[in-house]
């Protein structure tokens, strides 16, 4: 803001265009983690499969159906799992600007 005092503009237009900044710098960081996010996910479901594969050769006392009937359902709600994952990350992508903004106000 003081570089924005040196060129002589005014403070009121001075504090606008550094809140108008703020709030785009954050909304962009928000973005990339949402998309992060939602890039990530068809990965994490992957993972979470071999996990459960892994899960065999570990010396528990699950029964094999109980293994096969957790990838199954697992691979059935691949895509409710994608959807929840993205709902969650447009909720916090919608939030987050709003919750900085009563932070200002």
């Amino acid at each position: 803001m003081s570089w924005l005092a040196d060129k002589k503009v005014p403070g009121g237009v001075a504090t606008a265009i550094v809140l108008i900044c703020g709030l785009a710098v954050v909304g962009g960081v928000i973005s990339f983690v949402v998309l992060t996010a939602t890039a990530g996910t068809p990965a994490l479901i992957e993972q979470i499969l071999r996990s459960v594969d892994d899960l065999r050769t570990w010396p528990i006392h699950l029964p094999q159906s109980q293994l096969d009937q957790l990838a199954a359902t697992l691979n059935r709600n691949r895509g409710s799992i994608a959807s929840g994952a993205l709902s969650t990350a447009a909720t916090l992508a919608r939030c987050s600007p709003s919750s900085c903004l009563r932070c200002f106000a």
